[in-house]
């Protein structure tokens, strides 16, 4: 066996560097032999990148390196001789061409992926894919490929993830939608899976307190239920400010239906200054443009019924706003003729019957504001129509099966 004649590539060119052929240079840190040539045109080593070189010894100082090396090999054992021999041997690439020989790890040393390693544990991602780069021809080919696999893995991860700092932080467009996209696509073996499921729980929650807020502009009571589901989702994410931006809507909330409710309940009993002194506070406390518009619209229906002192008449106008679709002036007009002569009360109450129907399907075929994992807001006002049936028309007879909401209203 003679280990110092075997040929070597050049991991510049990979031709075949014979040891005994003069005109090889070697690298000092990895000992890869080079053409003299192919050394001068990269100017480092073309397997660890070092710039330091050596010129090999005369041929009589190798020929005594070669018997030194043969009896090392017989005292030391051959078993020993070929182990280093076939973690040095040339490895195929994928393209068929014969790689150059990795340089082995001296006996000692440390795992040289250990810095990268270290590096990937502190974030530093493009810090460790440098490292990797540089120390790559000194490691474990599959080590190294899987380490640059994690390093792409969380450099994206983080990319992702600051995407959506951005779109939350002033820089862009909150959309939950998007939000929940770009964070699913995470790899759950990042670093940065479990602060991407907390944001998603967090962003689930603040898309309850959006559609809670919709509702609420609209005058629908499941607002409160909305952000009670907001609560329960973001239970372990919400901080102690978005708690109290909750509790602080539903506070205020509770108060402008509460007016709101006061309201309807004095025009059932035609009580007009009582219900316009609600609709005043309603418009004080009320931040929602429709809600606004909607206790703008009843005040001036009020304004013409306090001109209009005929009960008749008064009725013949709560007909005509209910045949235009307007509860609420209906209600105003109606509530204020069966205060002037309750005898009225049977017109009414065929007027609203006749009416029922209708005002059912104009609840249901409406078209949905949106739509949530649990509820679908519509944008028809039917307080004011609960107001009138609750007040002029008798209750449903219980259905054997659904219950007596069967010829209600939907909620």
């Amino acid at each position: 066996m003679r280990a110092a004649t075997s040929p070597v590539r050049c991991p510049f060119c990979h031709d075949q560097v014979a040891v005994d052929a003069p005109g090889w240079v070697a690298c000092v840190a990895c000992l890869a032999r080079h053409h003299a040539a192919c050394w001068r045109e990269a100017g480092c080593c073309g397997a660890c990148g070092r710039a330091e070189v050596m010129s090999p010894p005369g041929r009589r100082a190798a020929a005594r390196r070669r018997l030194a090396g043969v009896t090392a090999a017989t005292s030391l054992g051959l078993l020993a001789t070929w182990w280093t021999g076939d973690q040095r041997r040339e490895r195929p690439r994928e393209d068929g061409v014969v790689a150059a020989p990795a340089p082995a790890a001296r006996p000692g040393e440390p795992d040289p992926l250990t810095s990268v390693r270290a590096l990937l544990k502190e974030g530093q991602w493009t810090a460790a894919r440098a490292r990797l780069a540089e120390v790559a021809p000194l490691a474990d080919a599959d080590a190294v490929t899987a380490l640059e696999e994690e390093c792409a893995r969380e450099e994206e991860a983080e990319r992702l993830y600051n995407s959506v700092i951005d779109r939350t932080g002033g820089r862009g467009d909150p959309n939950p939608d998007q939000i929940e996209a770009t964070l699913r696509r995470i790899d759950r073996r990042s670093r940065r899976w479990p602060e991407a499921q907390a944001y998603l729980a967090w962003n689930d929650a603040d898309r309850q307190v959006r559609a809670a807020q919709r509702a609420y502009e609209e005058g629908d009571r499941r607002a409160f239920d909305l952000l009670d589901e907001a609560e329960r989702l973001g239970d372990h994410v919400l901080g102690p400010e978005a708690r109290a931006s909750i509790d602080a809507r539903r506070r205020a909330w509770r108060r402008s239906f509460d007016l709101d409710a006061a309201a309807r309940e004095r025009l059932v009993r035609g009580d007009l200054a009582g219900a316009r002194e609600s609709l005043q506070a309603l418009l004080a406390e009320y931040h929602a443009r429709p809600l606004q518009a909607r206790a703008q619209a009843l005040l001036a229906v009020l304004d013409d019924v306090a001109t209009t002192e005929a009960p008749t008449d008064r009725l013949q106008a709560g007909l005509t706003a209910l045949a235009a679709l307007d509860d609420g002036a209906a209600l105003a007009w109606f509530g204020a003729a069966l205060a002037a002569d309750p005898r009225l009360e049977p017109h009414v109450r065929a007027a609203l019957e006749q009416a029922l129907p209708g005002a059912r399907a104009r609840a249901w075929r409406s078209p949905p504001v949106f739509v949530s994992r649990s509820h679908v807001v519509k944008p028809v006002d039917v307080s004011a129509w609960r107001a009138m049936r609750a007040a002029w028309l008798p209750p449903p007879a219980p259905d054997p099966v659904w219950g007596p909401s069967w010829d209600d209203l939907p909620p």
